[in-house]
């Protein structure tokens, strides 16, 4: 009976821990160079997404920009949680909102697994070898 509770509690608390994570970081960069202020880092940048976003979206921009009587070449590279939608629908809708710079480039890649990098088969490996272990275990106390 013992070993059915702890089977019970064990799978409830791994089918509750199911939120979509994503990265969240961002890299800006000037002329080449990547400025501090307005970059955050990809390392250990993990964020559970929120309900109703269902993707991690990475999304790339390029475009000028006139600063100060200068024409400035800018990139920005950003990852978090999102709606997954269509490329092109997402970078006309970015399209719209940068109205004041000039040849602007868009690139948007949406995955729906962990950290887009992992599909979860982690967890659910280790789900498993947890069952296993406490049905060997049941079997002999």
């Amino acid at each position: 009976m013992h070993f059915t509770k702890t089977l019970v509690i064990f799978t409830v608390l791994y089918l509750s821990g199911d939120a979509l994570k994503c990265h969240h970081c961002k890299t800006t960069m000037w002329d080449g160079e990547v400025v501090a202020d307005g970059t955050v880092a990809c390392d250990g940048s993990e964020k559970t997404c929120e309900t109703g976003l269902n993707a991690c979206v990475t999304n790339q921009l390029t475009y000028k920009v006139e600063m100060g009587g200068q024409k400035r070449n800018a990139n920005s590279t950003e990852t978090t949680c999102g709606v997954k939608s269509s490329a092109d629908d997402y970078c006309e809708y970015v399209k719209g909102l940068l109205t004041s710079v000039e040849d602007l480039t868009c690139s948007v890649v949406f995955c729906d697994k962990d950290l887009c990098t992992s599909s979860g088969k982690a967890a659910h490996i280790s789900f498993v070898l947890g069952a296993f272990l406490m049905a060997i275990y049941g079997l002999f106390v």
